[in-house]
């Protein structure tokens, strides 16, 4: 097992499948300039290579540029594309408003947008909380001044989280966008919560004529691109039944969560941004279709990876105890019943060979 050379073929798959389910979008994003933070993440890594890939097959011509906290020699999941013609990358610390420096590095207008920083890993937004808040503050308030001050018309896109939501009762679950939360200053997760409320109000206010905005409540996306030392549930019990060769759970797995897989998380993001039906603010960005346990998460890569899954007896008092996002408005908006996603064991596979270099 090569702990550096990830699987990048199967990336190279989901761009291909994402470019066929989004083929009469695509043209709209043809010789744009997008601007993507948070890049060496998850979602944000994967749009970088989905919009290279575009370039590539499709003559797009689309000009990247791309940040994240990682100095360029460190932005492990995106190196491979900084040193293209068509990528421009900078190391941004958005808890910090953006330097001169950096503004020109941005190269004049923005077409787009799309803001996914903001740590997604618990361990890490529990880790210095004044940090996490003003991420989700700091970012999207200094990118949107640029846009604000330039001559171009835009698109913003502000990831946010279903965490915002916290614990429903059970008449708001599904839930929908009108739910408007919990508040508990005694909840450790609320610098990220609450940050993550007070980001949408910041995008909220900039929503006009030159600016459309648009907020994606992501809920729990998983899938090939976590690098190795990613804290998240999901991605922790794949490195425990690979390097551990068990998966000794903390609690005993009852929570119940709708995991959306990568590839169905940026087409429902890009969707909000380029198809025209999609005419409100905020959507959530989640999966309505299947519910699993965090043990029948964990028992699923047990099986695979052939680990046996031991159940813990800790209480995680502060972690949600149901997610499970109502997709109604985007279904309505784009006139649709079904959103066809990653069925959770197929995405499950896919992630895990992201970390078999074959």
């Amino acid at each position: 097992m090569n702990l550096i050379n990830y699987n990048h073929r199967i990336i190279e798959n989901e761009c291909i499948d994402l470019a066929k389910k989004l083929a009469s979008q695509i043209p709209a994003l043809f010789q744009k300039k997008i601007f993507i933070t948070g890049a060496n993440g998850l979602i944000g890594s994967f749009l970088c290579d989905f919009f290279a890939h575009l370039n590539e097959n499709f003559k797009a011509d689309i000009k990247i540029v791309a940040s994240s906290y990682s100095e360029p020699e460190n932005a492990n999941r995106i190196k491979h594309l900084i040193e293209r013609d068509d990528f421009k990358y900078f190391s941004w610390d958005c808890s910090k408003y953006l330097n001169s420096l950096q503004k020109k590095l941005m190269d004049c207008d923005i077409d787009v947008a799309i803001f996914c920083s903001g740590y997604g890993q618990p361990g890490k937004f529990l880790k210095d909380k004044t940090k996490t808040s003003l991420i989700n503050t700091i970012g999207p308030f200094s990118i949107l001044e640029h846009l604000q001050n330039q001559e171009r018309k835009s698109k913003f896109l502000f990831l946010s989280s279903s965490e915002i939501y916290g614990s429903p009762p059970e008449d708001q679950v599904p839930t929908s966008e009108n739910y408007s939360g919990d508040f508990d200053l005694n909840n450790p997760r609320e610098c990220y919560k609450q940050s993550k409320k007070l980001g949408e109000v910041i995008t909220s206010c900039y929503n006009g004529k030159k600016i459309d905005v648009k907020i994606a409540r992501v809920a729990l996306t998983y899938g090939p691109g976590a690098l190795i030392g990613d804290k998240r549930v999901l991605q922790e019990f794949i490195f425990k039944a690979m390097f551990d060769r068990e998966i000794r759970m903390m609690d005993e797995g009852l929570s119940k969560r709708n995991y959306l897989y990568l590839t169905d998380a940026a087409m429902i993001i890009l969707n909000l941004i380029l198809n025209s039906k999609c005419r409100k603010m905020v959507y959530n960005v989640g999966n309505d279709e299947e519910t699993v346990t965090v043990f029948d998460v964990a028992e699923k890569i047990g099986n695979i990876l052939d680990a046996p899954v031991k159940k813990g007896k800790r209480s995680l008092g502060s972690a949600p105890k149901l997610v499970y996002l109502s997709m109604n408005r985007y279904k309505n908006d784009i006139n649709t019943k079904n959103l066809s996603l990653t069925p959770f064991d197929e995405g499950i596979e896919k992630t895990i060979r992201w970390f078999q270099d074959e």
